[in-house]
This record gives C-alpha cells, structure tokens and sequence, in this order.
C-alpha cells in the first residue's frame, strides 16, 4: 500500500511542477504584454502582490489566475493537485530577498521531494525566503535579463 501512495504523491509532484512551468510561461506571456511582471491590483495588494494562485483578496484583479486569464496568458485557472486556493504562492515584491537575482517568483510544497530538488532550492536560494521550509519546499525564479 505505501507503495501506492509513494506513486500517487511523486504523480501529485510532477503535476506540481508542470503547472510551476505552465505559470512560469504565462508570466513570460504577460511580461512580453505589460513589460513588467507585477501584476496590478492581483493577490494581496497590502503587502505588493504576493498572494495564492486561486484566491480573491478582493481586490479589482481578483486572484491570480483570474489577472493571467484576463491577460490572455492563460486560459483556464490551474488547481493544483490538492485542490486547495493556496498550492501555488506568487511573490512579487520588487523588494524582496531575492531582489538582486530575480524580481518574482513562485512557491509550492512538493510532497516527496527529491534530493535533486532540495539542492535546486538551497542553490535558488529559496530557502532562505523567509518561508518555512516546511510549508515550500520548490520554487520557480522569474526574470528578464
């Protein structure tokens, strides 16, 4: 049986990692748009941007996906495998701790994590992000050069 669960968590994994790159896309797509990746009036806007991938913090943008679906950079929402409003979180401060390798990045806690993806994250510097490593253990960084 745990077997069976180990499949299921590594196929939750891989699903997580794909929607990460199909975000990571639809960032370029908005970016090459609006020339910038902050998305306006999108996520928590208190704290400049950063929020969950499918929750309305009730601001004009709504969450998310409804601001990369308005832009045309997607064109559905993307739920993760857990089906929760928080499996993606989206951090985009222009001051954040990441501010001198990359201005955006999104977060998300793979379930079997594998060694290859633990050093991809330290190397990222990730880990370091404030977030417990507990609660994110896989990022995707967002730049333009």
């Amino acid at each position: 049986m745990a077997s069976i669960n180990d499949a299921r968590a590594k196929a939750r994994d891989s699903k997580r990692k794909q929607d990460m790159a199909q975000y990571k896309i639809a960032m370029e797509l908005y970016y090459d748009t609006y020339k910038t990746y902050h998305i306006s009036n999108a996520g928590n806007t208190t704290y400049d941007g950063w929020g969950c991938n499918n929750v309305d913090y009730g601001n004009p943008g709504g969450s998310f996906n409804d601001a990369l679906i308005a832009a045309k950079a997607l064109s559905g929402p993307i739920v993760g495998p857990s089906g929760g409003n928080c499996d993606y979180l989206f951090d985009t401060r222009p001051n954040n701790w990441l501010a001198s390798r990359a201005k955006y990045f999104i977060l998300t806690n793979l379930e079997k994590p594998t060694a290859e993806d633990a050093a991809r994250y330290a190397s990222l510097g990730c880990n370091g992000s404030g977030y417990s490593d507990t609660e994110y253990n896989y990022c995707v960084i967002i730049t333009k050069n």
